[in-house]
């Protein structure tokens, strides 16, 4: 799927000579729909539309609770290119300006996710400025914590490629610090907390930080990848 839906959106950006910017963002939400998956509302907007050459100045989507096939619910999800070039011989993007995308994800959104991994249950989170997560949890089988025994991790959240990873800093078990060693094996059992790579667009994080009560993570896209996607 990777590069699917910038395939698809430089293909209606290249409409036939009849075609409005209307139609295109009627296609454009399909698109949306069949590669990030469903949400409570998409909204599409095309501008600078020049049909001919296959170019438009901007490209933005806003998706509202989208909830893709794995990975926690989206609360809000935009993603705007600029700039788009699309070759109809070749039939696919050769340039974009840039990509830029931006996902809002809530607390109780990511309990539910980690919870629906196994491993994890009872699960509480809370967001903190700058970038802190703090994970409250009852293990599973495989985790390196008695069982039946409230756990609590903080630390921070961070964008590494693709994926978001949370880096515990600290840790404790029925209200006892525990050794470094029990860190690092909470570390790679809960990351990456939110992968995007399952998101079909080739995302590198550039930022994770907390706004308001969510996780902000921006993110741009690699436009030589695109060039590739056929």
């Amino acid at each position: 799927m990777k590069g699917g839906w910038i395939t698809l959106a430089a293909a209606a950006v290249a409409l036939t000579a009849c075609s409005t910017e209307g139609r295109v963002e009627d296609r454009l939400e399909e698109a949306l729909v069949a590669h990030l998956g469903p949400a409570e509302e998409y909204d599409v907007d095309v501008s600078g539309l020049r049909v001919r050459s296959g170019e438009a100045e901007r490209v933005r989507a806003e998706g509202i609770r989208v909830r893709p096939a794995r990975g926690p619910v989206v609360d809000r999800l935009t993603i705007e290119m600029r700039n788009v070039r699309y070759d109809r011989a070749l039939k696919r993007l050769v340039a974009a300006e840039s990509v830029q995308a931006t996902a809002w994800v809530r607390p109780n959104d990511l309990e539910v996710y980690l919870e629906q991994g196994g491993g994890l249950r009872s699960v509480s989170v809370s967001l903190m400025h700058p970038d802190r997560m703090r994970l409250r949890f009852r293990p599973e089988l495989g985790l390196p914590v008695p069982l039946n025994v409230a756990a609590e991790v903080e630390g921070t959240v961070e964008g590494r490629g693709s994926e978001l990873h949370f880096v515990v800093r600290e840790a404790r078990a029925g209200g006892i610090g525990v050794n470094g060693g029990v860190t690092e094996g909470l570390s790679r059992w809960i990351n990456p907390v939110v992968d995007l790579s399952d998101l079909p667009l080739d995302l590198e994080v550039t930022s994770v930080r907390v706004e308001g009560d969510a996780l902000r993570v921006d993110a741009t896209g690699d436009v030589t990848a695109f060039q590739e996607s056929r």
